[in-house]
């Protein structure tokens, strides 16, 4: 005869409409379960949808995203590289530069 309880107060874990127990909830989007509790995707890593799956690294070596992204676009090029193509990097040509992520 008491409310409902939230998965997680910070937006960790979901479940889906008339959820019953806690083993219904999951890791959020931009969330992995690590150490038995859902952690938000470490910098250079994201997840887009919901589960208990690990989060994917950025597809190029040369890109970083920030900690608890969901969207593979969130991998952005690192100092020193630009945007060569979707989620792709290449080196600054010569004579050119880039200081910032």
């Amino acid at each position: 005869a008491g409310p409902c309880v939230a998965c997680a107060l910070d937006n960790s874990r979901v479940s889906s409409t008339g959820s019953t127990d806690f083993d219904n909830c999951t890791c959020n989007a931009g969330f992995e379960l690590r150490d038995s509790t859902c952690k938000q995707c470490l910098a250079g890593t994201y997840k887009s949808f919901i589960g208990f799956e690990p989060c994917s690294v950025c597809r190029d070596p040369n890109a970083i995203s920030v900690n608890g992204s969901i969207v593979s676009t969130a991998c952005e090029c690192i100092a020193g590289f630009e945007a060569d193509g979707p989620e792709s990097c290449q080196e600054c040509p010569a004579g050119s530069f880039k200081g910032y992520v």
